[in-house]
């Protein structure tokens, strides 16, 4: 509610060749760069680095409670703002604990 819906995630590889996959969504060559909403980060998804001869460089995004969701509570003792807004329609009370990456496959 007060920190927004989505995330910007940015991801730069070593090698200006590898295919760059955030939320397994093709996101660039090189680097890439997806706006995710905050819900979708409860799925458990990934940032990847792939090139053709190696194999795929692969990171979790992690993730925490965001603070600022709580000033919610000031309005409605968080019943609507925290429970029904932020947790369970938009996913909003989630936020990721790192939005760059620099990740590179692993050629050998």
């Amino acid at each position: 509610m007060f920190s927004g819906t989505k995330e910007t995630i940015i991801v730069q590889s070593e090698d200006r060749d590898a295919k760059i996959f955030i939320a397994d969504e093709y996101a660039g060559t090189g680097a890439g760069v997806a706006t995710i909403s905050k819900k979708k980060l409860a799925d458990n998804i990934t940032v990847r680095a792939s090139k053709k001869g190696c194999r795929d460089s692969v990171r979790h995004i992690e993730t925490k409670i965001d603070g600022t969701t709580f000033l919610g509570c000031f309005l409605d003792f968080c019943v609507i703002s925290v429970g029904i807004v932020d947790w369970l329609s938009t996913g909003a009370i989630r936020e990721a604990v790192q939005t760059n990456y620099f990740i590179t496959p692993i050629c050998e």
